[in-house]
């Protein structure tokens, strides 16, 4: 499949072709097998024959729910942030083909969302299309349980390193900080207790706000 997804966000009536597909239309199509008659798919679909699995239908949900995040964002501004991403010859991928890769790898609807989410929150600029990049990543390696526990847990550090320190740390919420307690032995100081201090390092940070601002 190679949906047109950055024509159709840049699409002039996007918004209102987004904002008259609802759920409940989204899902009685796609369980008949003839989505590709709801307008937004039949753009983003250009000469597909959809749909032909359930991997695609699955996909294709997901990828509704991502664009359903950016109904309330500015035809200008979407234009305005993207292009300059497209014509910024440090990223060697485009961002539609980064876009794909990420709704791909989201592991349902919700986790799709949230994406959507936060790339509506780059197109409003309150963070960079690298920090997005990040972030997206970030996401991907967490469950929505997680996610969730993210946001709502106030002993965020010690709940998330308690049971499995190594593959949250490697998730790049983290910083991580050693101290060695020096002792006095027989007057000659040596190395005792080495302490670990953990801190919501700045891309951490920003997660917690997108979180906040998400289920708030």
């Amino acid at each position: 499949m190679s949906p047109q997804i950055i024509e159709t966000i840049k699409d002039p009536n996007f918004i209102e072709i987004i904002s008259n597909t609802s759920e409940v239309v989204f899902d009685a199509f796609l369980e008949d097998g003839i989505i590709k008659d709801i307008p937004l798919i039949g753009t983003l679909y250009k000469g597909i024959n959809l749909v032909s699995s359930i991997q695609d239908r699955l996909f294709t949900k997901k990828l509704y729910f991502f664009l359903k995040q950016l109904e309330n964002t500015d035809y200008q501004k979407r234009c305005q942030t993207i292009n300059q991403i497209e014509n910024d010859q440090s990223f060697k991928s485009k961002i539609g083909h980064k876009i794909l890769f990420i709704i791909d790898k989201c592991e349902d609807d919700e986790k799709a969302e949230l994406m959507g989410f936060l790339f509506k929150e780059f197109l409003e600029e309150k963070f960079t299309y690298e920090d997005f990049l990040k972030l997206s990543t970030l996401l991907n390696t967490l469950s929505i349980t997680d996610i969730s526990l993210i946001f709502t847990n106030r002993n965020l550090i010690n709940y998330f390193l308690k049971d499995n320190p190594n593959f949250y740390l490697s998730s790049g919420l983290f910083n991580v900080r050693f101290e060695t307690f020096m002792r006095n032995d027989n007057r000659v100081k040596k190395a005792g207790e080495i302490d670990a201090h953990y801190t919501l390092n700045k891309l951490g940070i920003k997660l917690i706000k997108s979180l906040e601002n998400y289920y708030n």
